[in-house]
Formats: structure tokens, C-alpha cells, sequence
């Protein structure tokens, strides 16, 4: 599935969403993405990895998204992983959101660590 500013792949009930846009800047466009995010979960995907290969800057609207979604997935019994994080990794250090978030070197380590925490609950 793709969205306007990402692609979307379900990998073993995991949901990666992976950003396709350059830049994650202004309060419109978090504000675009957050709710397309929200509907995502409400739909069911609540086992999410947000994928930031693309993304090359970002501002502090990010964070707000960021723990939008966290904390609506927390809400639905679900888990919030960050994946390819290098371009946004000293928003989230300043910001002391580094360690708020599971973030992993790519996409499937995260997806690796989810599928252990689904066998971990049956």
C-alpha cells in the first residue's frame, strides 16, 4: 500500500511504514501524517516500525507524531519500533527521546524483535 508520503508493507503481522518523503517538517504535513498513522492503527496495525530511510531532515513537529503514535499504540496493547534513524538521531538526542523508543539499524531487525515478542505472549 502506498500513501502519499510513504509505503506501507505488512511483514509477519508487523506493519513497516517506510517514509518516502525527503523532509518531515511542518505541522501540516505531521499533522497529514499522524492522522493516516492513527487510521492505520485503528484499522488494526498495531504492531507499527516507522522506517526513516528516506528522510534526510526533520523538525520538532516529528516528535509530537512520534509520541502521538506511541501512545496510541500503547493504548491498543501495541508496539512502536523506529528503524534507519541516523538522519533524525540528534533531533531525537536533544530532544532526550533517544531512549523513549525501540530503534533499530533497519527494518527487519525490528520486525525480527516483534515476531519474538508475539511468540513470547501465546
Amino acid at each position: 500500500m502506498r500513501g502519499h508520503d510513504f509505503i506501507l508493507k505488512v511483514v509477519s503481522n508487523v506493519t513497516v511504514l517506510r517514509f518516502t518523503t525527503e523532509g518531515i517538517v511542518s505541522r501540516i504535513q505531521v499533522n497529514r501524517l499522524t492522522d493516516a498513522i492513527c487510521e492505520l492503527i485503528d484499522s488494526g496495525h498495531t504492531y507499527l516500525v516507522l522506517d526513516f530511510k528516506y528522510v534526510h531532515h526533520a523538525s520538532s513537529p516529528l516528535l509530537v507524531m512520534l509520541m502521538a503514535v506511541a501512545s496510541k499504540l500503547q493504548k491498543k496493547g501495541g508496539k512502536l519500533a523506529l528503524s534507519r534513524t541516523d538522519t533524525i538521531s540528534e533531533l531525537l538526542s536533544v530532544s532526550k527521546m533517544d531512549d523513549e523508543f525501540e530503534i533499530y539499524p533497519g527494518p527487519q531487525e525490528a520486525v525480527d524483535q516483534m515476531r519474538l515478542t508475539f511468540c513470547y505472549l501465546k
